[in-house]
């Protein structure tokens, strides 16, 4: 994660602190997400490369809701597990918790984003224009979010599609992935697809 955390290229897209840490603050930044979130870490399962993770933070369970961020590393975007992986993490978050809602936020300059989530039911709450500014321009932000209805409406649409799709493509084109929950050691596995 610290190889993510300090890589300029790719910053802009899960975080808003622009100031490269050291090692050591990059270390307390991580442990603070941990111990207050639920993070996955997701991995190849052949040779355990970390290829991304995702994020469940600012819960509240009183309220019923909490947010979402997912962060895949640049040669791993494009895959299947990119999008396979929100998918399963968001199914153990609404069959495990109570929660009602899940909150994702985007910026403009992330459209990539935007389009997956609106994809997967995502439905707009609010937007903020020019909220965080990069590359010399300001950027607005937009508040998604999917009920637990709207993830029941979606999960049954996507059997089918998870179907044609693993079925249309070849096995080198599939990353074999392990979905690790950080907390408490709780480990999630796809099944072995040959």
């Amino acid at each position: 994660m610290y190889a993510w955390r300090v890589a300029a290229d790719g910053l802009h897209l899960w975080s808003v602190n622009r100031k490269l840490p050291s090692f050591g603050e990059a270390r307390a930044e991580i442990e603070t997400i941990v111990v207050n979130s639920l993070l996955f870490l997701i991995a190849r399962n052949r040779r355990g490369d970390p290829i991304g993770f995702i994020q469940f933070y600012n819960a509240s369970p009183v309220d019923g809701f909490c947010y979402f961020m997912e962060y895949i590393a640049p040669p791993f975007q494009a895959t299947l597990a990119a999008g396979e992986m929100p998918i399963i993490a968001t199914e153990y978050l609404f069959d495990s918790f109570p929660f009602r809602k899940l909150y994702a936020e985007v910026y403009d300059h992330n459209p990539r984003s935007f389009r997956q989530l609106k994809r997967a039911g995502f439905i707009e709450q609010g937007y903020t224009p020019d909220h965080v500014y990069y590359k010399g321009v300001y950027w607005g932000i937009t508040r998604l979010a999917l009920t637990r209805e709207g993830w029941d409406r979606f999960r049954s649409k996507f059997t089918h599609l998870h179907t044609t799709v693993v079925k249309g493509h070849q096995e080198e084109q599939h990353l074999d992935w392990d979905l690790n929950f950080t907390g408490s050691g709780t480990r999630l596995a796809s099944p072995s697809r040959s």
